[in-house]
């Protein structure tokens, strides 16, 4: 440990508490578990890439540095070891270190442009939107990410339907891959498959199944592979200066029972809007603050997320309704069910992937009694559950029948009309169902992340 200790590039960074004084002052005394509060950050920069990887990597020339990831790690040391993380949006609207108001990810460059310290404008901005005390700071370069992939062997997922990005150097079968090289920075950067919400669920689904790797007891008793990993960890990182072995050796013991115990993930939760013509995720303040003061208190990693507030309990959530069958007019004879239950419908139009056998309900984790009232709507549906941020999603499958789901909708509105209620404006089989535009904001898609070990 005390040889990468050596590689690694270290620099002052205001703005952070001292962990250890943090927890004697609170408790009186520095024993028990503790919370461990570190940022960690990939950027976009091509240092330490030759030529031949930027073309390979699809990475381009740009010179510098922009932040292209964003987490704030939180670690429960000296007990049990568990831990969560908090992804933040890249586009999040939030007043940064100076001041003004726009999206995070240009904080650390609004830092270098400053003063030459971006490291400490990001710590500043995040503290200051979140509330929450952060102890240590770590950067990753596009070069360093793939040292540590590279040392690793690779990393297996499953996926449950292809990838594909052109500019990002991502093209990947479903079904059980092992993503390595420009497949695996692909994954992780790719910014035409979805929205940034798709991208994040993309992000932490990689780390959990990274850490599976580097914590599987294979790994950890070959002391060559270990060495490799340690040593491209080490060789690509830069951190805050007082992050020495000490701090290391806590932040390697709380993640030693991540296999046992399990990495929750959370996002910062909003909605993708345009504002002057440019897109922002704008937080949900309510829900948003919720999740902060778990993260601030430790109870996101004692007792799990926190409920969403009383008053925005959702009722009945707008849906999205996409035929993702060859079955024609499947989506529109659906949405007239869905809105003959009392839901209103939003979105009407063809997955932009089809041949999906079973039907799909897709939802945030607030909109989980919703989705299971759908379900109800579409026996033997699956539910599925993505990040936060993620409209409720009605997938058609080719288990849809679409002249039974319009003799249903027919039924529910004579069943209306009876009770002296306006018939439903997309009841009946003769709504149009239109092929979507292309979008300016891309379809969310990292619902079709299926936890399946390969």
């Amino acid at each position: 440990m005390h040889w990468g200790l050596a590689k690694i590039d270290r620099t002052t960074v205001a703005g952070l508490v001292n962990g250890r004084a943090q927890a004697a002052e609170s408790m009186r005394e520095d024993v028990g578990p503790r919370l461990l509060n570190v940022l960690v950050v990939g950027n976009d920069s091509r240092d330490g890439m030759t030529a031949e990887e930027r073309r390979t990597f699809g990475t381009g020339r740009f010179d510098g540095a922009r932040t292209d990831t964003i987490m704030l790690l939180q670690l429960e040391v000296g007990g049990p070891g568990r831990s969560a993380v908090l992804s933040f949006p890249r586009d999040l609207l939030v007043t940064r270190c100076d001041g003004t108001r726009g999206r995070i990810n240009a904080a650390h460059g609004i830092g270098v442009e400053r003063d030459g310290d971006g490291a400490s404008c990001l710590v500043e901005t995040v503290s200051d939107v979140t509330g929450v005390s952060i102890n240590h700071y770590v950067e990753v370069s596009f070069a360093g990410f793939l040292r540590v992939v590279d040392a690793l062997g690779g990393v297996d997922l499953y996926l449950d339907e292809p990838l594909y990005d052109e500019k990002a150097h991502l093209d990947v079968p479903a079904g059980c891959v092992r993503l390595e090289g420009a497949s695996a920075l692909g994954f992780v950067r790719a910014r035409h498959l979805d929205n940034d919400f798709g991208r994040i669920a993309r992000q932490q689904r990689f780390l959990k199944e990274a850490l599976r790797e580097a914590t599987d007891v294979g790994v950890l008793a070959n002391p060559s592979k270990l060495y490799r990993i340690i040593d491209a960890a080490a060789g690509s990182l830069q951190t805050d200066e007082d992050l020495g072995l000490a701090e290391m050796r806590e932040i390697a013991l709380g993640m030693q029972s991540l296999t046992a115990n399990g990495l929750e993930v959370y996002t910062v939760p909003g909605e993708a809007t345009v504002r002057n013509s440019s897109w922002y995720v704008v937080e949900d303040s309510k829900a948003a603050e919720a999740l902060y003061a778990s993260f601030r208190d430790g109870s996101v990693v004692r007792n799990g997320p926190p409920s969403p507030p009383e008053d925005d309990r959702p009722g009945l959530p707008p849906v999205t309704v996409l035929n993702a069958s060859d079955r024609v007019g499947a989506a529109a004879a659906a949405a007239a069910v869905v809105e003959a239950d009392a839901f209103t419908v939003s979105e009407v139009g063809n997955a932009e992937i089809g041949g999906l056998d079973r039907t799909r309900i897709l939802h945030p984790p607030a909109f989980a009694s919703a989705a299971e009232r759908l379900a109800e709507l579409f026996p033997g549906a699956d539910v599925i559950e993505g990040v936060d941020g993620l409209p409720l999603t009605v997938k058609l499958g080719a288990d849809a029948a679409v002249d039974e789901l319009r003799e249903r909708a027919r039924a529910s509105e004579a069943a209306t009309e009876s009770r002296g209620h306006a018939p439903s404006s997309a009841a009946g089989g003769d709504r149009a169902e239109k092929e979507r535009a292309p979008a300016t904001e891309p379809t969310y898609r990292g619902a079709g992340l299926t936890d399946v070990d390969c």
